[in-house]
Formats: structure tokens, C-alpha cells, sequence
């Protein structure tokens, strides 16, 4: 799902925080002082919990282990594997 359809489907899933965006939108034309430049805290915190939750890039980034192997908490992993980060999984943690 592309960022701009996720904000869409999270407004729709969640109509308190549409009418919120609404009213902060609305207040700013009516008075003529909308700025497409400017910061608003309902929208911005809209937009960066949708990249929380869909990350543009799904993936973790890739990384290898040390030769000699690392330990990670308790658990070992051999040296020279490759290992990814679930960002879906890790944005989601609790």
C-alpha cells in the first residue's frame, strides 16, 4: 500500500481524526492564512504515524555478523549470515 492510499485507509478506519484534520484545514482557509509551506500539527502527526505503520520501504535493512559470530540477548548466530530487521514487526512492538 502506497503511503498516500494508507492515509486514506487509516482516516477512514479512524473518522475522529478526519474531523480533526478537517477542522484544522477548515480554520486555516477560512481565515485565509492556509499555508501549503507551513506545519500543522494534526496533519504532520497524520502523515508520520502513516510512515510508522506503512514504511515506504517494508523491508529492514540487510546486515551480515561478525565473522566470529555474534550473541544477541540469548541467542547465537554464526558468523557471516546475513540477518534482517522486520520494520513492520519492530514499529509494531510492545
Amino acid at each position: 500500500m502506497t503511503v498516500p492510499l494508507a492515509v486514506f485507509f487509516y482516516l477512514s478506519v479512524h473518522p475522529e481524526d478526519l474531523r480533526r484534520l478537517q477542522d484544522e484545514v477548515t480554520q486555516e482557509v477560512r481565515s485565509r492564512r492556509f499555508n501549503m509551506r507551513a506545519s500543522y500539527p494534526v496533519l504532520d502527526s497524520i502523515i508520520k504515524e502513516t510512515l510508522r505503520l506503512q514504511p515506504p520501504v517494508p523491508n529492514g535493512a540487510e546486515r551480515k555478523t561478525p565473522p566470529l559470530g555474534i550473541r544477541i540477548r540469548e541467542t547465537w548466530i554464526p558468523g557471516n549470515v546475513v540477518i534482517k530487521v522486520p520494520l513492520y514487526t519492530l514499529l509494531r512492538g510492545k
